[in-house]
């Protein structure tokens, strides 16, 4: 019984990496557990990073505790003395200790009673090897069920919680079910990088290292000139930029005081389960105690004025690297920064940003598609169309040129986004409160799970921040004002009114005419607008589409710019444009028919229910079908809708004989089906989302243009059947 059957085996030559060796105790088993520990050699010790436990909040006992002791630490600090800024940090440093000290107790209560188990078994065994005795036996038998049942309580909690995430969440439209569909599962782990020397590195402390001296010189641009002079230059181009002001009203409302209403509906906003920012507190813990904490926010929110601006700890990031698909692995440019900002000032951000969304549609000229709320990607995608079909009936020698930039978030001056919002009328309690998100703000690298020294950052706005969008947007719309005003950029004329571009944030399209002229006094343009904002294009990588321009013409200007020259279409917000409005179906949706078929092959090798499929055909298959039919809202043969439901089918059944009619499936539940999308349903929503907007959107630019081809108001076509009908088709 007490026979040794167990073993680890190893090499002699690693025998020097092994520390320590231990047999364990039986519980049920005839089979002793054995252990051994060892250490990897060259592997970087990871840094201890703090995370609130939220498993904790799941008991109403610790909820209370917390609730108590986050009270009983505002009580203790808050004095008359003490600024709001730092009896906020203040909390979060005593509580942090207070709760990994109320976690610890909690740990050591379940180690203990395992462990003093652990040694009367092992004393009652060592006494049943001595002496064989019955009533011993049964002793050590007793101690074991009990040892077991306290270990079978945190197993089945696991248990049960993991069965239970599944079945809530399995079949669902939800982040765990897009992980488990998601075809390639993103790598964090760096195995090796080059150096600035291109040199490779295999230590974790070295690659960390090697990437904190990337996003230092990307985070630290050195200014194009003297500050002065520089800013002088910013005001003037600013000034003539001509840019919409918000009236007093609109100024008052943005420079308003926080309320707590404000940041409790933005707590409540927050998704739970996103990775915490470095002082590790989730969005649970300020959902589960947002009474407590709302007060003490408000203050700390309403403090900031620009001599006091936040803790340097709260203006930290931590930014993880994802590679990027199809890109050098061993280049740090090839990873995709994620950046993790703290709660916070999360909800500090998020709440400026709500307030400024209401005024962006008056300030951002309609050129400009990206986070403006009621505009959509699709909107500029049909204008590019709407032009192409005005230049081409008009014979109007024209080119699309798509601009590639370089890091256009990252790069932008923060002495450019100032004079920025100054020059649209921001109030100055709200330029204040914006650039303390710009306060001498830091970031970590974690690579493998080792920090890099921080990067004290210096330029772009600020990754992970609700904010930023919207302030890219409107350090872009100084560039678009000037593209509008500046009468050697030619555009599209169409009924007394010019069109010249189509952005969405750094997605910037331009149509141009006159190309001799209005080529180089882009260039001019963007040299003149990179030295002020940071902003840099990549010429080699900004490609043209050549619509009705002579051959000749063509082989001039491509030996005098630098840009890509298109054979057949440019990409565009995800859709393929062509010269030719026939090709839009065997450009975009044919291709499409072969993405759905090879996630549907995936999908067929994962053990998925078929409501699980369902699910998925909902989740993602449709939602590339939808996109691409809002997109390009064009007549498709029935074998599209043919091939898709085949596709479909085959997915649902495994190829076998479906146990459903597919006309089941696309009903509703109460009518006995199982509401699997219908593809050329959606189509048609699509044509008819688009006929509702030529009725309720009709200041848009696309629908604008396409009133320019018929005398018939475009809102008025649904009502003559045979114009109708040649528009879906063309």
């Amino acid at each position: 019984m007490y026979s040794r059957i167990d073993y680890i085996f190893i090499s002699q030559k690693w025998l020097q990496l092994f520390n320590k060796a231990e047999i364990g105790t039986s519980i049920r088993s005839d089979h002793t557990p054995i252990s051994a520990s060892f250490t990897i050699p060259q592997v970087t010790a990871q840094e201890f990073n703090w995370k609130f436990n939220d498993s904790i909040l799941h008991t109403p006992e610790n909820k209370s505790k917390i609730e108590q002791m986050i009270r009983q630490t505002i009580e203790e600090n808050n004095h008359s003395d003490i600024s709001p800024a730092t009896l906020w940090e203040t909390l979060k440093c005593v509580l942090r200790g207070k709760l990994i000290s109320f976690c610890s107790i909690l740990k050591k209560d379940r180690e203990r009673r395992v462990n003093e188990l652990l040694k009367d078994i092992l004393k009652l065994e060592q006494s049943h090897k001595a002496k064989i005795e019955q009533s011993t036996y049964t002793e050590l038998e007793a101690k074991r069920i009990q040892l077991k049942t306290l270990l079978d309580q945190y197993t089945n909690k696991a248990f049960m919680s993991t069965k239970q995430k599944y079945y809530e969440l399995g079949d669902k439209c939800n982040k765990h079910f897009a992980k488990l569909l998601r075809k390639i599962q993103p790598q964090t782990l760096v195995q090796s990088i080059k150096d600035t020397n291109q040199k490779t590195l295999y230590d974790t402390k070295n690659i960390a290292k090697s990437f904190q001296q990337y996003y230092q010189k990307l985070y630290k641009l050195d200014p194009q000139g003297p500050i002065k002079d520089l800013q002088e230059r910013m005001k003037t181009f600013i000034r003539e930029a001509q840019l919409p002001n918000l009236t007093p009203d609109q100024k008052n409302s943005l420079d308003r005081p926080f309320t707590h209403q404000e940041i409790t509906e933005t707590i409540d906003s927050f998704p739970a389960g996103k990775s915490p920012g470095p002082d590790g507190y989730s969005t649970l813990y300020y959902k589960t105690h947002k009474n407590e904490l709302t007060p003490i926010l408000c203050d700390y929110f309403n403090s900031i004025d620009g001599k006091l601006n936040f803790h340097p700890q709260a203006n930290e990031a931590h930014i993880i690297v994802i590679p990027k698909q199809g890109k050098d692995p061993q280049q740090p440019a090839s990873y995709r920064p994620i950046s993790l900002i703290n709660i916070d000032l999360k909800i500090y951000a998020k709440i400026i940003a709500n307030r400024l969304k209401m005024h962006l549609s008056f300030l951002v000229n309609p050129d400009q598609a990206g986070f403006v709320p009621k505009r959509e990607g699709k909107d500029n995608i049909y204008k590019v169309i709407s032009v192409i079909q005005l230049v081409k009936s008009k014979q109007i020698p024209t080119l699309l040129l798509t601009i590639d930039t370089e890091k256009a978030f990252d790069r932008v001056s923060w002495h450019f986004l100032r004079e920025t919002l100054l020059g649209f009328g921001l109030g100055e309690t709200t330029i204040k409160r914006i650039l303390a998100l710009y306060h001498n703000p830091t970031a970590r690298i974690r690579v493998n799970g080792v920090l890099s020294p921080p990067v004290q950052i210096h330029n772009g706005t600020r990754q992970g921040c609700p904010l930023s969008p919207l302030l890219f947007v409107l350090v872009m719309e100084t560039l678009l004002a000037h593209i509008r005003l500046n009468p050697d950029i030619s555009g599209i004329i169409s009924k007394s009114k010019e069109y010249k571009s189509a952005a969405f944030a750094d997605d910037l399209l331009l149509f141009i005419t006159r190309p001799i002229i209005s080529l180089p006094s882009i260039l001019k343009l963007f040299n003149a607008y990179g030295s002020l904002s940071n902003f840099k294009v990549n010429l080699s990588k900004s490609e043209i589409l050549n619509i009705n321009l002579p051959k000749t013409s063509q082989t001039t200007l491509e030996s005098n710019f630098q840009f890509k020259w298109a054979k057949n279409n440019i990409q565009y917000l995800g859709v393929k444009i062509d010269a030719d409005h026939t090709k839009a179906y065997q450009n975009n949706y044919l291709p499409l028919l072969g993405k759905i078929q090879n996630l549907a092959s995936h999908w067929s090798k994962l053990k998925l229910s078929w409501f699980s499929k369902i699910q998925a055909v909902k989740m993602t298959l449709m939602r590339k079908v939808l996109y691409t039919s809002q997109a390009l809202p064009i007549k498709l043969p029935m074998a599209f809708f043919k091939s898709l439901k085949t596709i479909i089918t085959k997915l649902i059944w495994q190829g076998k004989n479906a146990r459903l009619k597919y006309k089941q499936l696309i009903l509703p539940k109460e009518s006995g089906g199982l509401t699997l999308p219908d593809a050329q349903l959606y189509w048609m929503a699509t044509h008819l989302s688009q006929i509702h907007a030529w009725h309720v959107n009709k200041n848009k630019n696309w629908v604008t243009l396409e009133n320019t081809f018929s005398d018939i108001l475009i809102q008025n076509l649904p009502l003559v059947k045979n114009r109708i009908n040649s528009h879906l088709n063309g």
